[in-house]
């Protein structure tokens, strides 16, 4: 059995270990008998790459919103607002007083840090997110991620 991932989704302790560039693929290979053990690590792998890459920036305050149509900025997002958000369980929506916005992200130079999360509307986003369907996942506070 085999399991791919992009670099960004091992944990930070982990990076020294490999030399790559924002296009390397990291390529694991399981026998059947510890597949089920694979999926927990890759289970792992993706829920402290929401955690660093969605919810720490938006627990910062490191998350504004921005227009669909124009790719403005719009403004930042308040404490308040941050408090009472809800994240989904694949981190691709963020819900807060009743309107979800997609999640997309900008990164630094090296593309190895998340800079700020935009947060874009449901309706009207033309990206890849617009693809889900929002009400398919299970939404969690900031403080229930950041729990675990």
């Amino acid at each position: 059995m085999i399991k791919w991932g992009y670099p960004r989704k091992i944990s930070a302790s982990d990076i020294d270990w490999y030399d790559y560039d924002e296009w390397t693929v990291i390529l694991r290979v399981f026998t059947e008998e510890n597949w089920i053990e694979g999926k927990e690590i890759f289970a792992k792998e993706v829920y402290e790459g929401i955690k660093r890459d969605v919810i720490i920036p938006i627990s910062e305050g490191r998350a504004c919103f921005y227009s669909n149509e124009d790719d403005s900025y719009i403004r930042g997002v308040k404490a308040k607002e941050i408090d009472k958000a809800q994240v989904s369980e694949n981190g691709a929506f963020v819900e807060i007083e009743g309107t979800v916005y997609v999640v997309t992200y900008q990164f630094n130079d090296t593309f190895t840090e998340v800079t700020e999360i935009q947060l874009r509307p449901y309706d009207g986003y033309k990206g890849d997110a617009g693809f889900l369907n929002p009400d398919d996942y299970q939404y969690f506070s900031i403080n229930e991620w950041l729990s675990e």
